[in-house]
């Protein structure tokens, strides 16, 4: 019984000690709109294939969690809109027009 109640406290504290899915969606979709609005504000191409890279990987990565997470689908927009500000904080430059839509962070859409 005593090895039961140690293996079942091991798996509470590593499960409080990893990101719950809708912390990991949230930390993906600020990532994107970084990255986007990095692009908007880039001059050349050499930064934007590598952003592009990372946008692509961070959709799959939001793909696999609302796949195994379906209930968070509703909650794209409003993190979408949460992140945005801090996201905008944290490319820098003057993005404080910047502004995406669910299907443009989740779809394979790129900044002009």
């Amino acid at each position: 019984m005593k090895a039961n109640v140690r293996k079942h406290s091991l798996v509470e504290n590593t499960m409080s000690d990893t990101p719950t899915a809708g912390t990991e969606l949230a930390s993906r979709i600020a990532t994107i709109l970084v990255h986007l609005m990095k692009i908007e504000a880039a001059t050349g191409d050499e930064p934007r294939a590598g952003l592009e890279d990372a946008i692509r990987t961070q959709r799959a990565e939001i793909a696999s969690i609302l796949q195994n997470a379906p209930s968070l689908r509703p909650t794209v927009g409003t993190l979408i809109s949460t992140e945005l500000g801090l996201a905008r904080t944290r490319a820098r430059g003057d993005l404080s027009h910047a502004s995406y839509t669910m299907d443009q962070v989740l779809g394979d859409w790129f900044p002009g």
